[in-house]
């Protein structure tokens, strides 16, 4: 895609923030009610469809060593419907499509497309509970329908990847706030010899989902291997706030923003969001 490589690819530096990021959340701030995504499965027979808008826009990119240097101009928006659907107790119907708008100026004009990028299904169980911390696996397989420039880290139209991610999850209280904690680390096995990727996403939510809901999120995306094609390593750790507010039995309405902090042969971008949940 033109301006975005994806998240892929890292240093020791950007690995080490990312567990950093990992034991700071589940062990210190471990508490919470259950956010209605994430490690806790959907009741049978009950659906929740979040619709997520993002737009931003942006001249700037992080190079190969990490130093942020301008680059010509990338718009996106992006519209991301994420559905969950209740199996059984312990089963839940994940999936995932986004479609995407996007330009990038290049010699002598502007280069646009609007296309839908990929499809995500995949099932989580929900494993076990320890010590008060849900545990659930959730495989699943990315294909993607976006056409692409030559850029061998960026999965092309055909691709079929295989993900395998662990949440956890724990809910708790913090002074009388409902608080929770989820966490998905994820590894992407990518198609055609392009590098694999690891995830690590922490969610600290503040709040019920029954009224207010106030989320901290921390996004980090780092790539496994290097080959004659691709001999740099691309990272990002991205930094986002959420606010939700359940305006009906069926609605939340939430806004946002999120913002790249840190990276390596990726974009630096401030995404605003805004956040539409359905509970069926």
């Amino acid at each position: 895609m033109w301006g975005q490589k994806r998240l892929r690819r890292g240093s020791a530096c950007g690995v080490a923030g990312m567990l950093a990021a990992t034991v700071f959340a589940c062990g210190a701030l471990s508490f919470g009610t259950p956010c209605h995504a994430g490690a806790w499965p959907q009741p049978p027979g009950t659906t929740l469809v979040i619709i997520d808008l993002q737009t931003s826009s942006t001249d700037r990119e992080y190079d190969q060593s990490g130093k942020l240097v301008a680059r010509r101009n990338y718009q996106k928006v992006e519209i991301a419907p994420y559905l969950e659907h209740g199996l059984t107790d312990d089963l839940t119907l994940v999936g995932r499509t986004s479609l995407l708008k996007q330009s990038s100026d290049v010699p002598g004009g502007t280069v646009a497309s609007t296309t839908i990028t990929e499809v995500e299904a995949g099932l989580r169980y929900h494993a076990f509970t320890i010590s008060d911390m849900r545990v659930s696996i959730q495989p699943g397989l990315i294909y993607h329908t976006a056409p692409t420039d030559d850029d061998p880290y960026t999965s092309k139209a055909g691709d079929l990847d295989k993900k395998i991610a662990i949440l956890l999850g724990r809910s708790s209280t913090l002074l009388g706030i409902p608080t929770f904690t989820s966490t998905e680390s994820a590894y992407i096995f990518h198609d055609h010899n392009r590098p694999d990727e690891v995830k690590t996403d922490v969610t600290l939510g503040f709040g019920s989902g029954e009224g207010t809901l106030f989320m901290i999120k921390s996004l980090n995306s780092v790539s496994v291997g290097t080959s004659p094609l691709t001999p740099s390593h691309v990272i990002s750790s991205k930094l986002g706030f959420q606010l939700v507010e359940r305006v009906h039995p069926l609605l939340s309405i939430g806004g946002g923003i999120t913002q790249t902090i840190a990276g390596q042969n990726t974009t630096k971008e401030t995404l605003f969001g805004l956040t539409l949940w359905y509970h069926l």
